[in-house]
């Protein structure tokens, strides 16, 4: 499989049991794909993310903010 552009990839607007995320695991220096349940857990969650099709390195604030609250 050749590289191909993020921007070509599919935005999925919502996540549920069974998907996973890819990133970097700090503790094991690797990448990989992590389970969602283990990364959001029942707590919520707060991230931000960047729209690909515009030219800012401004991101848009996404999930709970009473998670970060808490």
């Amino acid at each position: 499989m050749g590289k191909k552009r993020l921007s070509l990839l599919d935005t999925f607007p919502s996540m549920g049991d069974g998907d996973t995320i890819f990133g970097k695991s700090a503790s094991a220096g690797k990448y990989g794909h992590f389970p969602v349940d283990l990364l959001l857990g029942s707590g919520g969650y707060a991230c931000r993310r960047w729209n690909l099709n515009l030219s800012t390195p401004v991101g848009e604030a996404v999930g709970s903010i009473d998670y970060l609250r808490n």
